[in-house]
């Protein structure tokens, strides 16, 4: 894990000493071997943050050629002088009325939350890429805290645990937890709180344990972040292949991830409809390519979080909790890795 993000790092500061334009690029694949590497003892490797949060005030609104919205200037007491880098992926978002906030909205003397990559350059001042920028925050209520869902757990009493922060927080949903969609495109529900989406949630108060415990008055459900790669392990066994964000959901290899769950893997076409079966002979998972629904033991439909997809060579993509329903497995990404725990 320590080589992945050093690779990150490096990757980053080309990037920002080349123009701003390289950051928008895909990320460059670490290759198997340093995956495997850096995952060969998945347990004792440190785990570091996904992201980090800087708070401070706008000290200039950079603009690309165009006039588009391109970075922040920002300074904080705590942490000095900093250069943010935004593109079309970076949130926006208004904390006090819990909606998308406009590039136009973004001012000089503002103070804002960002949450940033742990990517910094060592230049000066530090330089890095934003994920999410959180404007009018409210000084009497607790604003929004970006979060990726690594782990999700159902109480007894019908509540949603869900484990963030690398393990470090744990954030229940309850009943009186509004939901919404950041675009408001669609009703949300604790449905579509899944192992890899993101959120907005809104909370007062922090409980000092470890892990933290608080409780979320508000959550907006965000796609997952796009690109990167994550090692996969399954029962304790890192695989070759890695996972990635991809249309808004975390998504592994099919047959490489149900293979090593103890699935059989096969593949049809009929009619020009394409179908992939993973079956363990108790329970079968039948997915068509570009559907975002599937049948579960022949008789049951579900909703996916993204459609599954076939990309060369021929490998079949699903999200990771999709594997995780059919065969019973626990499904966590808190140690920086996709892990598959067979119950």
């Amino acid at each position: 894990m320590k080589l992945f993000y050093k690779t990150t790092a490096l990757l980053l500061s080309a990037a920002l000493l080349t123009g701003s334009s390289a950051l928008a690029a895909a990320p460059v694949p670490v290759t198997a071997a340093q995956t495997d590497a850096a995952a060969a003892d998945i347990q004792s490797l440190p785990i570091l943050p996904e992201r980090e949060l800087y708070y401070g005030t706008i000290r200039e609104v950079l603009t690309d050629g165009n006039g588009a919205l391109s970075g922040l200037r920002m300074e904080s007491e705590a942490r000095g002088e900093y250069i943010f880098h935004l593109n079309a992926q970076t949130l926006l978002l208004d904390s006090g009325a819990g909606i998308p906030a406009s590039a136009a909205d973004f001012k000089a003397g503002d103070r804002v939350y960002v949450f940033h990559s742990p990517a910094v350059t060592m230049s000066l001042p530090p330089q890095s890429y934003a994920e999410a920028v959180v404007r009018n925050i409210p000084q009497d209520a607790g604003a929004a805290m970006l979060h990726t869902v690594e782990e999700v757990r159902k109480n007894a009493d019908g509540s949603l645990l869900v484990v963030t922060d690398r393990g470090s927080l744990h954030l229940t949903l309850t009943a009186d937890t509004a939901y919404s969609d950041f675009k408001g495109r669609r009703q949300m529900s604790a449905e579509d709180v899944r192992v890899g989406a993101r959120l907005f949630a809104w909370y007062p108060l922090v409980l000092e344990s470890y892990p933290a415990q608080t409780t979320a008055k508000k959550a907006v459900i965000l796609p997952a972040a796009e690109g990167g790669e994550l090692p996969i392990v399954v029962n304790g066994e890192t695989l070759a292949s890695t996972a990635k964000g991809k249309n808004g959901a975390l998504m592994v290899p099919a047959a490489a991830v149900g293979r090593a769950l103890g699935m059989q893997v096969s593949y049809a076409r009929a009619d020009g409809i394409e179908t992939v079966t993973l079956t363990n002979g108790t329970n079968s998972l039948c997915l068509t390519i570009g559907a975002d629904t599937c049948v579960m033991d022949g008789d049951m439909v579900l909703t996916l979080s993204a459609p599954a997809v076939i990309e060369a060579p021929g490998t079949t993509w699903l999200p990771a909790d999709a594997l995780a329903m059919l065969t019973g497995a626990s499904l966590s990404t808190a140690s920086g890795a996709v892990v598959y725990t067979a119950k």
